[in-house]
C-alpha cells in the first residue's frame, strides 16, 4: 500500500495558472508603463508652460498647485508600476499552523471550480496590487463537514491591475484545479491537504440551518444556526447537480 505523505510539491502547479498569471501581470505592466509615460510628458510640458506663464505673472500658488497635481499624478503610476512588477509568480500556500480535522472525518465528493458570492465575498486593490478576501475555488464535502478551500494554483487569490484571478481561474481553469485538487486528496492526509490550501473554510454539518439553491447561478447558499451564510456558484453544471443531490433535503 502507498503511503499518503504531507508534502505540497506533489500537486504541482500547471503551466496554464503561470500563463494566466503571467499574460495579466504583462498586460498590467503595459497599461501602467504607458500612463506612467503620459503622466510624464504631460508632467514635463506643464512645467515649461508654468515657468514661462509665472514670468509673465501669473500665480505662483495656482502654478505650484497644477504642477503638484501632475507630479503626484506621475508618482502614484511610478509606485502602481512597482508594485505590479514586485508580484510574484508563485503558488500560494497557508502557515504551518496545525488544523485540527475531526478524527476519522473522510472524504464523501469533491468540486473543484467554485466561486463564493454575497456575505464575506470582495476583493481590494491598492496601487495595482490586492487580494480577493475569499480565494476558495473547491468544494470538499466530508461526513462531518462542507470544506470550501483555495486549491494551491499560481495566482490564485491575487488582484492584478484590477483584475480578480480568482475569478477568471473559476472561468476558465476548472479542469487544472480538478487535476490539482485530485493528485492532493489521493496522495496526501486529509488535515494535510487541508494546511496546504492558501485559505479555508470549514462549515459543520450539523451546525446547518438550511440550504437553498439557484439553478440560474449554479448557486449554492448554506445558513448556520448561529446566523452566517455562505454562498457559493459552481462552474460546472454537472458538479452542481452531484452537489444539490447530496445536501438537497427533499431529493
Amino acid at each position: 500500500m502507498t503511503q499518503k505523505t504531507n508534502k505540497v510539491n506533489n500537486a504541482e502547479d500547471p503551466c496554464r495558472a503561470d500563463d494566466l498569471l503571467c499574460s495579466v501581470k504583462t498586460a498590467g505592466l503595459i497599461k501602467s508603463s504607458a500612463r506612467l509615460i503620459i503622466f510624464l510628458f504631460f508632467t514635463i510640458v506643464i512645467s515649461i508652460a508654468l515657468i514661462f506663464f509665472i514670468s509673465r505673472g501669473f500665480s505662483r500658488t495656482i502654478s505650484i498647485a497644477i504642477f503638484l497635481v501632475f507630479f503626484s499624478l506621475t508618482i502614484f503610476e511610478a509606485i502602481t508600476l512597482k508594485r505590479i512588477y514586485s508580484i510574484k509568480n508563485r503558488v500560494l500556500h497557508r502557515s504551518k499552523d496545525r488544523i485540527m480535522v475531526d478524527p476519522g472525518e473522510k472524504i464523501i465528493k469533491y468540486f473543484a471550480g467554485i466561486l463564493r458570492y454575497g456575505p464575506g465575498s470582495g476583493s481590494y486593490s491598492f496601487f495595482g496590487s490586492g487580494r480577493n478576501t475569499a480565494p476558495e475555488n473547491s468544494l470538499i464535502l466530508t461526513d462531518k463537514n462542507i470544506w470550501a478551500v483555495a486549491v494551491p494554483i499560481a495566482g490564485s487569490g491575487k488582484v492584478i491591475s484590477g483584475t480578480d484571478m480568482s475569478k477568471w481561474q473559476w472561468i476558465a481553469m476548472r479542469e487544472d484545479i480538478k487535476k490539482i485538487l485530485s493528485k492532493m486528496a489521493s496522495d496526501m492526509r486529509f488535515e494535510d491537504l487541508i494546511e496546504s490550501c492558501s485559505g479555508y473554510t470549514r462549515i459543520q454539518l450539523d451546525t446547518i440551518e438550511k440550504i437553498t439553491f439557484s439553478g440560474i447561478s449554479n448557486g449554492l447558499t448554506i445558513k448556520t444556526i448561529g446566523g452566517d451564510k455562505y454562498s457559493y456558484s459552481v462552474r460546472d453544471n454537472e458538479d452542481y447537480r452531484v452537489l444539490k443531490e447530496l445536501l438537497d433535503p427533499q431529493r
